[in-house]
């Protein structure tokens, strides 16, 4: 090898050192991989007994660190040189690892340490403090039990471990859940070794009845539903063997009609039914019922009634359908151009409806949520004044025109419907009161839709039948039309089921004493498809499974 290569070689090999230097340091920064490289605990908390002692180690030690072991107070907890921690009274204190490299700056590990003072006995209670031993759980239902230390100073910790979790599987804080029927017992297990236990049976719920037999001679039973479920032949099995009602939950709202991106104009002549002479515009928007004729033709099959649902709404209606050309970039129309458009599309919605499935649908929903959310001005300024419609019109005449227009082209005995949300509050039901009581005044309105999306915590049963008092005192017909009841834990399914228990007894008793209820319906099949299915809304689990809350439906009416 010639002394040239040599010193080419090695002038290489510095500059291959420095380039892989570059490297690293553009790559990461230096504090970054420093950062990297330092030891850390093998806890960063603990709990430990009085008198009782723990090893926490350094992980990644380096040979020639120096660790140095404190405890902020040595009071609740002592620490040794080798990390070892011993509890010496009840409290929380931290112990601290100063880490001296060999070269580098000093740094500091912390671990957080709990010093327990141990039960001398342990118990399961409920929400009431009382004692449990043995409990019944229903497939699919929660339950939350307490693991109760004594004496009172004790702060000692449990664990809990299920002999069965197929059967009730349980979280680190209590939360038992029934997974399927049959069998487990839960345990929970201090630190002093202290244990309490129930022993839980898991049962499906067994109902006699079904919704729709169980309300026959009061109300009919429905609930919203889509299309995919009425094509699947379980979700429709469900659905025919409960409910003699249903609604769609989409498919009939302006947006799904008149599609939502941009308006599809025809000419007039396209229209299935004569347009009306106040139609002026030289173009109409195509109308597709692709979807709601799949629908209606299955309930037809199916011997399920309908509700339309909804001609007039401040939302899922396309922006075009309110401005000039038909186009979501144009001004807002007049009233009058407003007026025409709403004729034109009640007329072509019902028209079709009507002829091609006659009798199908029994109530519209003619508007929907005129009024503000909470109810708490006075009527006209009550109004969702942010609304389109409301942008156009400037007062509640577009309500008056919708129901004149659907009363103007409705199948006889078919029954006209304003709905609305918060209905129970007060200010927003009087306001309600009296838009119906002008309604009435014209022959134009036949019944209040109250939806109901309640929850266990508010509105009490007794708002809402005050609620339902002061439309009965109108004389319309009233229909719960979207019904939910939520709640904030699934080991509060009991509690539900008592709600819906006492709303339906107060329902049906309210029906018995001469108010005009003539249908309740469901908001979805079951929680897994609720709109609020994060807080367990409806009378059945996924997969159809009862709930207590269908218990409490049918035992208000002695089923």
């Amino acid at each position: 090898m010639s002394k040239g290569w040599c010193k080419r070689g090695t002038t290489w090999l510095l500059v291959a050192v420095l380039l892989i230097g570059v490297l690293v340091g553009t790559g990461a920064p230096a504090e970054t991989v420093v950062a990297a490289q330092k030891s850390k605990l093998s806890q960063e908390s603990v709990a430990i007994l009085i008198g009782k002692s723990q090893k926490v180690n350094v992980q990644k030690k380096k040979k020639g660190d120096k660790y140095t072991w404190k405890s902020n107070n040595k009071k609740i907890a002592k620490v040794n040189a080798k990390g070892k921690i011993k509890g010496v009274k009840k409290g929380e204190t931290k112990v601290r690892c100063t880490v001296t490299p060999k070269a580098g700056k000093k740094y500091v590990l912390k671990c957080d340490v709990e010093v327990v003072k141990g039960a001398k006995k342990a118990s399961l209670v409920n929400e009431e403090g009382k004692t449990v031993t043995s409990a019944t759980m229903y497939k699919g239902t929660s339950l939350y039990l307490t693991c109760k230390m004594s004496p009172a100073s004790s702060n000692d910790k449990a664990t809990w471990k299920s002999s069965n979790a197929k059967v009730v599987s349980v979280d680190e804080w209590g939360n038992m859940s029934a997974e399927s029927t049959g069998t487990a017992t839960v345990t929970a297990t201090t630190m002093s070794k202290k244990k309490a236990s129930v022993r839980i049976t898991v049962q499906s719920l067994v109902v006699s009845s079904t919704l729709k037999d169980a309300y026959a001679d009061r109300f009919s039973m429905g609930a919203a539903v889509n299309l995919r479920q009425l094509e699947n032949p379980v979700d429709l099995q469900h659905i025919v063997s409960q409910y003699n009602s249903i609604t769609l939950e989409n498919e009939m709202k302006p947006e799904a009609i008149l599609g939502g991106g941009t308006a599809q104009l025809v000419d007039k002549s396209a229209a299935e039914f004569p347009v009306p002479e106040s139609y002026q515009e030289a173009q109409i928007p195509k109308l597709n019922f692709a979807t709601v004729d799949k629908a209606m033709e299955i309930a037809k099959n199916n011997g399920l009634k309908m509700r339309g649902h909804t001609l007039v709404w401040h939302s899922q209606t396309p922006a075009w359908f309110f401005r000039e050309g038909y186009s979501a970039n144009g001004k807002l129309v007049t009233k009058e151009v407003m007026d025409a458009r709403m004729e034109f599309y009640i007329q072509q919605v019902l028209g079709h409806v009507q002829t091609k499935y006659p009798g199908l649908v029994y109530a519209w929903d003619v508007v929907n949520e005129a009024f503000e959310n909470d109810g708490n001005a006075v009527y006209e300024k009550g109004l969702r004044v942010g609304s389109n419609w409301y942008s156009i019109y400037k007062d509640d005449s577009f309500i008056f025109s919708a129901f004149r227009y659907a009363r103007k082209y409705q199948e006889q005995g078919v029954a006209m419907f304003y709905n609305d949300f918060n209905e129970y509050i007060v200010t927003k039901t009087d306001n309600i009161c009296a838009l119906a009581t002008r309604l009435k005044a014209e022959g134009l309105i036949d019944g209040i839709g109250m939806q109901a999306h309640l929850d266990i915590g508010f509105p009490t049963v007794e708002q809402i039948g005050a609620a339902v008092d002061k439309f009965s005192a109108l004389g319309l017909q009233i229909q719960l039309t979207e019904v939910d009841v939520t709640i904030s834990r699934p080991d509060l399914f009991g509690m539900q089921g008592e709600f819906y228990q006492n709303m339906f007894t107060m329902l049906a008793t309210k029906k018995q004493n001469g108010a005009n209820i003539t249908n309740v319906t469901f908001w979805g099949l079951d929680d897994s498809v609720s709109w609020r299915g994060n807080r367990t809304p409806l009378l059945f689990m996924d997969g159809y499974e009862p709930k207590p809350a269908l218990v409490g439906v049918l035992a208000a009416v002695g089923k």
